[in-house]
């Protein structure tokens, strides 16, 4: 496979090409070529010691850059960056002050654990180790108890109560499928922080519907920017995401973006904590 794609104007015959670079120990780029004129490259985050840094950025809750956009002397003009995953344990307290069967109940705890599974020899076999990964959220709940009173008064008032909590998983299922799911990327500029574009990936799965194709690859990708430069960067992003150009994936494969610009998986099931945001999404 060709490690390039051209697109060319048919009208006028301008041409522009990405191309995808992987240099030894360096994360792969893609080239963006206007006229055969270099206008930038993408690329992944490429720092000494990245995944242990990564690993503090995610459980101290911090952007987290995934993309970088460079122009054609190489300084970094935006980014596409995701929410840190936070700890892989959380605790809350709350106080609903209402009535379950004769008990006026005071105070609940909520508690969830989610760690993440550990990287085998701790990262040493690809040179980039990290440590304590393990302590990052992960999207699989462990073990979990929700809204569990601690604290109940009787009815009538009687002496209070205090309740041990037992933790339990329950799982449901529902009968709904779905043929689309959207991911939204917010692009920001790296001096200001400022939102100077957008992008939207439309992923499309195959059942019940009649395509054929990878469900984890966007089906289709559209953006907006204010800056022309920053939009044809932009595009080597959208093949970047899509297409192999020579790699076994393609470089931008798994590009997360943040719980506000994620739309429900193929499932149509959404995990929530309150009750406002199930209310919100129903």
């Amino acid at each position: 496979e060709l490690p390039f794609i051209d697109v060319v104007n048919q009208q006028d015959g301008h041409q522009v090409r990405y191309r995808a670079v992987k240099k030894c120990c360096r994360v792969p780029r893609v080239m963006t070529f206007v006229d055969g004129q270099l206008a930038g490259h993408l690329s992944r985050t490429m720092r000494c010691g990245n995944r242990c840094l990564t690993c503090l950025e995610d459980f101290q809750s911090k952007p987290v850059l995934q993309v970088g956009v460079h122009n054609h002397e190489g300084k970094q003009i935006a980014r596409v960056d995701r929410n840190g995953r936070g700890k892989c344990c959380s605790c809350s307290c709350g106080a609903p002050m209402k009535c379950t069967g004769c008990c006026l109940t005071c105070l609940t705890c909520t508690c969830v654990m989610r760690p993440s599974f550990p990287t085998p020899c701790c990262g040493l076999l690809d040179c980039d180790p990290v440590c304590c990964d393990c302590c990052v959220k992960s999207e699989m709940t462990t073990c979990a108890f929700y809204d569990q009173p601690c604290c109940c008064f009787g009815l009538p008032l009687c002496c209070p109560s205090v309740w041990c909590c037992l933790p339990a998983i329950e799982t449901k299922r529902f009968k709904s499928t779905s043929t689309i799911r959207l991911n939204d990327f917010e692009v920001v500029d790296s001096e200001t922080k400022k939102t100077v574009g957008k992008l939207q990936a439309q992923f499309r799965g195959n059942y019940p519907s009649a395509y054929k194709h990878d469900p984890s690859l966007p089906f289709r990708i559209a953006g907006s920017t204010e800056d022309a430069n920053l939009g044809m960067l932009l595009s080597g992003l959208a093949s970047g995401m899509v297409y192999t150009m020579g790699m076994a994936i393609p470089a931008f494969h798994g590009v997360s973006p943040k719980p506000e610009g994620t739309s429900p998986d193929y499932t149509g099931l959404v995990e929530t904590r309150w009750a406002s945001q199930v209310k919100k999404l129903a």
